[in-house]
């Protein structure tokens, strides 16, 4: 089986949105989510309103498990610790073409929110 291992950094200020997209680089490729995981570059600390969501999603539909800097509901994200995110999706919601990337998204907007600076690493197979 063929792997494609993609590296990207994201940077999101406090109140302030963004996201990276994975991909095939041609319409003739379909690349299968087998993993997903994030090394903070910053520290974010966690905070009950003024915090980060990270979200994966393919279209509209969320595929792991939503990483937080909540303190309600999260935790901070260390500098240089890498998490696995848990990928909760399926079937057809791995699958990422060219029409259809995967995003992660990053939502610093709540209250005043926090910085964001993370690497993202994602492992996908190639279907075709």
């Amino acid at each position: 089986m063929n792997y494609r291992r993609l590296s990207s950094k994201i940077v999101i200020a406090a109140d302030a949105s963004g996201r990276v997209s994975f991909a095939p680089s041609t319409t003739a490729e379909v690349w299968k989510l087998e993993e997903i995981a994030i090394v903070p570059n910053e520290t974010s600390t966690a905070h009950a309103s003024n915090y980060a969501d990270l979200t994966l999603k393919k279209g509209s539909t969320a595929i792991a498990t939503v990483r937080s800097t909540n303190s309600g509901t999260g935790s901070t994200m260390t500098q240089g610790t890498g998490e696995v995110l848990a990928i909760t999706g399926a079937g057809a919601n791995l699958e990422a073409t060219l029409a259809a990337p995967i995003h992660l998204l990053v939502d610093a907007t709540p209250g005043t929110g926090v910085a964001v600076d993370i690497q993202v690493q994602a492992v996908f197979s190639v279907k075709r």
